[in-house]
């Protein structure tokens, strides 16, 4: 966990960000060395892509928790999806969301975003399929990650 230092572990990726601004004429930043403390919690994980899968798959295998913490946690909730990525149907759990991909097509998961970063991660209901995207800037198109995730875990 980082604290309140700005310095990643080696080896990693470089994280890029407009800091907030729009428009083709916003500076690009180099934001690798930041402190996370600004989203609280929510960026006090460093993790790799394989880990968070091989987590996302034994959670939701049900091999992480006893079976009445796992009906707890998937015991989910309404949540106005369409902030951000996903859908007004989405449903929320402990610490995990439901996602509407599509009709008849739903994923488990979480995601978050800190300035230069952001990451998705989803999985199917008994963890056999696991997808964990990150994306090393701030901006870009959402329609396009939806459209991957959609690809891999929707049939046509």
């Amino acid at each position: 966990m980082p604290g309140t230092s700005p310095r990643l572990p080696a080896p990693h990726a470089r994280h890029y960000s407009t800091l907030f601004q729009d428009g083709p004429q916003a500076k690009v930043r180099d934001v690798t060395e930041f402190s996370p403390t600004v989203a609280f919690s929510a960026g006090q994980m460093i993790s790799t892509v394989a880990d968070v899968n091989t987590f996302l798959s034994k959670l939701l295998a049900g091999d992480l928790l006893p079976p009445a913490q796992q009906q707890q946690l998937l015991d989910t909730v309404h949540v106005d999806g369409d902030k951000g990525h996903g859908s007004p149907q989405d449903r929320y759990g402990l610490g995990i969301r439901h996602f509407k991909l599509k009709n008849n097509c739903w994923a488990w998961g979480h995601g978050g975003m800190i300035p230069g970063s952001a990451t998705r991660t989803l999985a199917s209901a008994d963890g056999r399929h696991v997808m964990t995207m990150n994306r090393n800037s701030d901006w870009g198109e959402q329609r396009l990650e939806d459209t991957a995730v959609q690809t891999t875990f929707c049939k046509p």
